[in-house]
């Protein structure tokens, strides 16, 4: 009997040293008030910690719409996937919640890990801008690889060298044996890889001359070679097919580029070349417009198009769609 009161005592102790508090209560480390998980103290209130994807749970659910799917340590799981499982889609998220490089439709996901796109990602977010580790569409490793002048082949689920085999200095990589011509071609880089490592040719060979001041529009590219969402011409920046090529109007000032993503205006070509119809609009920049509207109702999407409200009446005045965000929170 003694040894029960003994446990229960040492359980109630360590329960009441260790006191987890919600939202907007008063938190107070040196007193072992801390905040729950997904927020932080402030001031000695608690606030959402939006480093953590474990934010997400403080949120009104009948207001907020799809909320992310989390990792056990608050970290954003690398694979999010929205909609139902027909038609829906999946994408590739860093580890705080921010797109990045990768998709595919839900129905086909199941290999998906966007190993690939969350280790570029974070290679380059480290500071090397010189990465060329090759992703596929669903963000992926592709088999063969070169980095750092490095060509190995890879585990498409690790990137990691295949067993087996060995790595090769890049001049030698069509010797490996995942080399085949029809899937790489002659050249390791790829289109967009070209131009832009030739855009900083010239640049450094402009510097070592002692010119500083050329100047030129960076050309930013996917993790698959192909092109990014976005170029910059003639001052004006706009949006962009995988070949480079330009998608309808949409553009922006260049200054303007961090607010647009053109993925309402890649949607619309992925739709299409899929004999599908994207029943959404899309703004000036290419972005989902908000609110959309349906015969003169009103709803809410998020930045990859995905319905996140109740639709609202016609004659309805405003609708405020960052209230049904969980990323504007």
């Amino acid at each position: 009997m003694r040894g029960v009161l003994l446990v229960f005592l040492v359980i109630f102790l360590v329960t009441r040293s260790t006191l987890a508090v919600g939202l907007g209560e008063h938190c107070n480390n040196n007193d072992n008030l801390f905040c729950d998980q997904g927020l932080m103290c402030d001031d000695q209130t608690c606030v959402l910690n939006k480093t953590s994807c474990f934010f997400t749970q403080h949120l009104d659910r009948e207001m907020i719409g799809q909320l992310p799917t989390c990792n056990d340590d608050g970290t954003f799981a690398a694979k999010q996937c929205k909609g139902d499982r027909s038609t829906g889609r999946c994408f590739c998220y860093s580890a705080t919640g921010e797109r990045i490089f990768g998709w595919d439709w839900w129905r086909n996901s199941e290999e998906m890990n966007c190993a690939c796109s969350r280790k570029r990602y974070e290679m380059e977010k480290s500071g090397r801008h010189e990465v060329t580790l090759h992703c596929q569409q669903n963000g992926n490793f592709e088999e063969l690889q070169c980095d750092d002048d490095t060509c190995w082949c890879a585990d498409p689920d690790t990137g990691f060298i295949t067993d087996n085999t060995i790595a090769v200095p890049q001049h030698l990589w069509t010797l490996l044996p995942c080399y085949n011509t029809s899937s790489y071609g002659t050249q390791y880089l790829r289109q967009c890889e070209s131009a832009s490592h030739a855009q900083r040719v010239i640049r450094n060979a402009f510097s070592k001359r002692g010119t500083t001041q050329i100047s030129f529009s960076n050309i930013p590219c996917h993790y698959d070679g192909s092109f990014g969402t976005y170029g910059i011409a003639e001052g004006q920046a706009f949006c962009s097919w995988r070949d480079g090529s330009r998608l309808g109007p949409f553009a922006a000032a260049p200054n303007q580029v961090g607010t647009m993503d053109c993925y309402c205006a890649r949607d619309q070509r992925i739709f299409n070349d899929n004999g599908l119809t994207l029943n959404l609009q899309c703004n000036g920049q290419g972005n989902y417009a908000n609110p959309q509207d349906l015969n003169g109702e009103l709803f809410c999407v998020d930045r990859d198009g995905f319905v996140v409200s109740d639709f609202y009446p016609p004659g309805t005045e405003t609708v405020d769609c960052n209230n049904h965000l969980y990323y504007m929170q």
